[in-house]
Parts: C-alpha cells; structure tokens; sequence
C-alpha cells in the first residue's frame, strides 16, 4: 500500500518546491530526502537539525500527522538559530492541510532569516 506523501522545500519565506509522491511509507521519504541532503550538506558551515511535529500543532481542523522537518542549512548567530532552508515531508491529507502547512513553515523561514 502506498502513501501519498507531499515533500516541500521553502527557503527564506519562500515555497521553492513542492512534489506529491506515492510511496511506501513517510518514513520512507524521510530517509530518502535525508540522503539527499547529506551528499549537498556542508558541515564545516551549518547545522543539520530533523525534527517531527504534529500538524495539530499547526491546524486543528484536520486529523494530527507526523510533519518531519529538515533544516539543511542551519546555523547559529548569537543565541538564536537561523533556519534558512527548511524541508517538510508529510502525509498528503488535503489541499487545505497542506497549504497551511506550508504557510506556517514559509512565515518561520522567512522570520528566521531576517
């Protein structure tokens, strides 16, 4: 059985990309995004922070799902971390879900970067 997993990449505000894949499971999109990053990620420069929300957090219109959070490009300045670039990797449920997923994560990276 697949799932339809929505994998989006904002950077600074703004929503750079966003696919719709069938696949095995979430977690199986988590680790394949996360490969791909690991060969573009530079280490001596920044973070690499994955983190796992629950859209609860973020909509309580719709039933709770896992939303993984990559931060590729972290980095601390002073004593507030700065998340440029983030990627989400979801479970589709909804245009709606999705949308205002993607709204709360483009106004973080976007507050993040300035």
């Amino acid at each position: 059985m697949s799932v339809r997993t929505v994998i989006a990449r904002i950077v600074e505000g703004e929503v750079k990309s966003v696919d719709v894949v069938e696949v095995g499971s979430v977690g199986e999109a988590v680790k394949k995004v996360v490969s791909e990053v690991l060969e573009k990620w530079d280490p001596e420069k920044h973070d690499l922070i994955i983190t796992r929300h629950e859209s609860s957090e973020i909509s309580e219109s719709e039933k709770s799902v896992p939303i993984y959070v990559l931060s590729p490009s972290s980095e601390w300045i002073g004593e507030e971390l700065v998340e440029k670039e983030i990627i989400a990797v979801f479970p589709y449920v909804s245009e709606k879900l999705t949308n205002e997923i993607l709204r709360v994560f483009s106004e973080y990276s976007k507050s993040s970067s300035t």
